[in-house]
């Protein structure tokens, strides 16, 4: 009941931020438009990429190691602050030639007030990796939900006065340093001077393979927007951006709640093998049964969705959102096979498999980008089909569960919203308004789970226990 409990308060901070920052969007996109978006970007790909750097792997060595002291704690986090200082140095100094590279001379100050979210990363990393270790998501919920709220404001006062670009910028850091600010305030954890290289080279032996690998990962993730803002317009990157954020901003929310807590309850069972596979596999199909009937509605409701909340002058965004529906279907296969093995020790093997999806997406990439943004997204599309397979293989020999028994375990739930989705689209052609199209579009894709009721899906059953019980637990102590 922990980890349910946990999953609750992790998913309630994720959509309550979510929420909000659909809210800023939905205002702040309307007054600024695309363009503003499209270098917001780009600074922000940078950021992400730097911001792997931060923690070296530190925070999830933090939470993988089963005995763990205040001087393993102490010194990552003096490390961690010499390390992101270093680091920021080093993109204050690049900044201008960023710029140059973009062609955009306004790009220097923004990369250097940008920057100051690795700084900020850097001290509030090691506090993150404590909760997460101690199951503790309460506290994560009330830093996330005040830092958005009160930095949203901050950002909508600023677009209304026309900073434009400026206001997202702004409006992002300080976000992150308000939430670090009333996490350390919540937190009972505070640093001691003491620091042991020795402790410090047990975490990097462990941590050092997850920040290669998570670096590829980011890298490759960000390196689409990075060549699309130099090879593309601002515009295009802009609708490429929203068209991904809006699917994946409403899936991140399901996916990483369970994520975030599953990582640390498979650590602490890293040594059963059947315990493992059957928290993988619940992990999957529970996921997939919550995001499936949400992401069909959104891919046949697209064009409804984007003029409703962000205006005709932002359609473009249309196609690349439907891609994305299809792509984060299958989310929860790449991040439960992946978090099993760096849960069960297996870092090297989670930095090989980064090195050949990345190798293989990289190549696919550079290859389709001469022939459109189109193009990017079928390639980006077929990519995904085969880091599935790559994410799962070895999972098949250390836990006897194949990627093949997974898509086996999620096809109730596709198939069904499927024949649901297609009923949608028939709907979408009806001449009777788009309000009343997606109205239509979301009812009928809703019955997915009236299906999965009747045809006693096995996720929902699951679900449905961990309700029961929860209520039980609930009354219990009333």
């Amino acid at each position: 009941m922990r980890t349910i409990s946990n999953i609750i308060w992790r998913l309630m901070e994720k959509v309550g931020v979510q929420i909000a920052e659909l809210i800023i969007t939905f205002i702040v996109a309307r007054i600024i438009g695309p363009k503003a978006y499209g270098t917001l970007a780009i600074i922000l790909s940078i950021i992400a990429i730097l911001n792997v750097f931060v923690d070296g792997g530190l925070a999830s060595a933090l939470v993988q190691k089963k005995d763990i002291d205040d001087v393993d704690i102490a010194s990552v986090f003096f490390f961690n602050i010499f390390f992101c200082a270093v680091i920021y140095i080093g993109l204050y100094m690049a900044a201008s030639y960023i710029a140059s590279f973009y062609r955009k001379n306004d790009l220097v100050a923004m990369i250097r007030i940008a920057g100051l979210i690795i700084i900020i990363s850097g001290v509030k990393n090691v506090q993150q990796a404590i909760i997460t270790r101690y199951l503790q998501f309460k506290k994560f919920f009330w830093a996330t939900i005040i830092g958005t709220f009160i930095s949203a404001i901050i950002g909508i006062n600023m677009a209304l006065r026309g900073w434009g670009t400026w206001s997202l910028i702004v409006q992002v850091v300080s976000n992150a340093l308000i939430d670090t600010v009333i996490l350390w305030l919540r937190s009972q954890w505070k640093p001691r001077f003491v620091f042991s290289l020795k402790k410090l080279k047990v975490l990097l032996s462990y941590g050092i393979r997850i920040m290669f690998s998570n670096f590829i990962d980011v890298l490759y993730g960000n390196m689409r927007q990075l060549l699309m803002g130099r090879y593309y317009s601002d515009a295009d990157l802009a609708f490429y951006n929203r068209g991904r954020s809006l699917p994946k901003a409403f899936i991140e929310n399901i996916n990483a709640s369970i994520d975030n807590v599953i990582f640390p309850v498979i650590s602490i069972d890293q040594d059963n093998p059947i315990r493992v596979k059957e928290i993988v596999r619940k992990t999957i199909v529970v996921s997939n049964y919550l995001i499936t009937p949400l992401l069909m509605f959104m891919f046949v409701a697209a064009e409804g969705i984007i003029k409703l909340l962000l205006t005709e002058k932002w359609l473009d965004c249309v196609f690349y959102m439907r891609v994305f529906c299809v792509i984060y279907i299958f989310q929860p296969i790449h991040t439960a096979n992946i978090n099993a093995l760096k849960a069960m020790g297996k870092s090297n093997y989670v930095l090989r498999i980064e090195v050949i999806k990345k190798i293989v997406g990289v190549s696919t990439f550079l290859l389709v980008i001469p022939y459109g943004m189109k193009a990017i997204m079928w390639a980006y599309l077929a990519n995904n089909f085969f880091d599935q397979l790559v994410n799962s293989y070895p999972n098949k020999r250390m836990i006897g569960y194949s990627y093949f028994n997974q898509i086996i375990d999620i096809m109730p739930c596709i198939l069904s919203a499927l024949i649901l989705g297609s009923v949608s689209w028939w709907i979408g052609k009806l001449n009777i308004g788009f309000v009343m199209i997606l109205v239509l579009q979301f009812l009928i894709v809703a019955l997915y789970f009236a299906i999965s009721i009747v045809f006693k899906f096995e996720s929902y059953k699951y679900i449905n226990e961990i309700i029961r019980q929860y209520i039980k637990n609930i009354k219990r102590h009333v």
